[in-house]
């Protein structure tokens, strides 16, 4: 027998073709470049106009895209949305693809959060509602300390009041050492991961923790060594706590400080918790939960900020509207009907807690069809072998739209050659919303796959009417809205493809980073038709 030759690889890496994707272009948000005492900032801009303000800072190693953008589009945070205006901040030289900045100084944290308060100058914010992460978290407190008058109330994750321990600024050290050079280590990524994360995120969730990893090669290595520095050049913020109710030598406005379970920060937000008058401050510690907990448990932390929300002066936000099961009918559900046939082959693999098909079965919305029973109309189905379009409107109007309503983990058992017809047709690239496998590309749920190709095939009012049976239905017209437009403005199925193609093309052009998961990251949910 041949003797084998033991080899080493090296440089292996994993590809999930089914990433999430962040996508600027389906989001609802204005970026403007401002320059603050010769500082250039990038602002991106999301919420209501002429709204009382939020402004929000991220940590190192992210900038306000990888740190905000998909919470604050996350279904629960529509209320905010609709009453508050956000400001996300990226701090200088720290947006994806940026230029080196000149020169080789960086503003100080005390320094920052002066510019902070001149950027609500300049934007004509009297005052404002922070939102901070890490060394966005202490910049923010800064600003409290030391203009109280123009912080109206804090959220922060990860805070720290304290300057930099030893073994931090042994690890900073190396890992900037790498950066200055304009190289991003292995050393440094690691770093990153653990200081965002934590060791049991980077554990158990190896796509969130790929996501980030990806994106960290979007930063400008030097300029994040600059930020670093900074950061790690900080000074304590002189808080001292005297007896409940006096707030003279601490600060004043309403405090919530949140921490993931495994974060790697839990002790820097307890002594800055010990700082903080016991009557304004609030300790959050989220269960299994690392330090990102705005992308690992969105529901948790969107829950408890509209609750403060609402505690200190903003009763006007709906708690009970957003935070109430996403599958929960709602009491105008049955108010109009859908006119067009809708069916589905139910295998019995969901939860029926989250099976958007089962809720719109209980609604009289879709037909359940048995295993083996033809359908007439389209259906959506891996047996297809071409996309749904807008030439298919006849057929729908006719016979209607079916869908397989089975498990993502199951398809290779799943028998779709016992559910079939003459019309099998497959959807385009579209991004889930439905809070199981939100941002995930094509990962869509039952009523998700049923209202696309409603819209497609011109159906926009019966889309409408099926995605508002669901708390969460309008996230995914307005995450695809771009997408389902120019399909349906299409001829045919060839059309759509190409339409199709030229997107994704576009979109492996601009080098996008992920988007974040939504409050589960278990495949094992609903399968739809595509």
């Amino acid at each position: 027998m041949e003797k084998l030759t033991e080899v080493e690889l090296e440089s292996i890496k994993l590809v999930d073709e089914d990433a999430r994707t962040f996508e600027r272009s389906l989001l609802n948000i204005e970026e403007i470049d401002l320059t603050i005492s010769g500082w250039d900032f990038k602002v991106g801009i999301q919420g209501a106009k002429d709204k009382p303000a939020i402004i929000t800072l991220h940590d190192i190693g992210l900038n306000y895209v990888s740190c905000y953008q998909t919470f604050f589009c996350y279904h629960l945070m529509e209320p905010v949305l609709r009453n508050f205006s956000i400001y996300h901040i990226t701090l200088p030289g720290q947006q994806e693809n940026a230029s080196t900045l000149e020169g080789t100084d960086y503003p100080s944290m005390h320094e920052l959060g002066n510019l902070i308060i001149k950027f609500c100058d300049q934007m004509c914010i009297k005052d404002f509602i922070g939102f901070g992460m890490g060394a966005g978290a202490n910049i923010l407190i800064r600003c409290a300390n030391s203009h109280p008058k123009r912080v109206d109330q804090l959220i922060l994750i990860n805070p720290t009041v304290s300057k930099v321990g030893w073994v931090e600024w042994w690890y900073q050290r190396w890992s900037i050492k790498y950066l200055s050079q304009n190289f991003l280590s292995v050393y440094s990524e690691d770093y990153f991961l653990w200081h965002l994360f934590g060791y049991k995120t980077i554990a158990d969730k190896t796509d969130l923790i790929t996501a980030y990893r990806q994106s960290l090669h979007n930063l400008n290595p030097v300029n994040l060594a600059r930020l670093c520095q900074t950061f790690v050049n900080r000074t304590d913020i002189r808080l001292i706590r005297k007896e409940a109710g006096d707030s003279s030598e601490t600060l004043s406005c309403p405090v919530m400080i949140v921490v993931g379970n495994y974060s790697s920060h839990i002790d820097d937000s307890v002594n800055f918790n010990s700082k903080l008058d016991p009557l304004t401050s609030t300790w959050f510690k989220v269960s299994d939960c690392g330090g990102m907990v705005q992308e690992e448990c969105p529901d948790k932390l969107a829950e408890a900020f509209i609750l403060m929300l609402k505690g200190n002066g903003y009763p006007f936000i709906d708690l009970l509207e957003m935070s109430s099961d996403s599958d929960s009918e709602s009491s105008d559900d049955n108010s109009e009907s859908i006119s067009l046939r809708l069916a589905m082959w139910d295998l019995g693999h969901c939860d029926p807690k989250k099976c958007t098909g089962r809720k719109l079965h209980r609604l009289k919305c879709v037909s359940i069809l048995r295993l083996g029973q033809r359908f007439a109309g389209i259906i959506l189905s891996p047996l297809g072998t071409q996309s749904v379009a807008p030439d298919d409107k006849a057929i729908v109007e006719q016979y209607g739209v079916a869908v397989v309503d089975c498990s993502w983990a199951k398809l290779d058992v799943t028998p779709f050659k016992k559910m079939t017809g003459p019309h099998c047709r497959m959807l385009p690239y579209l991004v889930a919303a439905n809070p199981i496998n939100y941002g995930k590309p094509c990962k869509l749920s039952c009523v998700e796959a049923l209202a696309a190709t409603l819209h497609i095939t011109g159906f926009h009012s019966q889309s409408t009417l099926l995605l508002s049976k669901f708390k969460w239905g309008k996230s995914f017209a307005t995450l695809n809205e771009d997408l389902l437009n120019q399909y349906s403005s299409c001829s045919n199925s060839s059309e759509v493809v190409k339409a199709q193609t030229a997107y994704l093309n576009q979109s492996v052009e601009k080098d996008k980073p992920d988007f974040p998961p939504s409050d589960s990251d278990d495949d094992d949910d609903e399968y739809s038709s595509d």
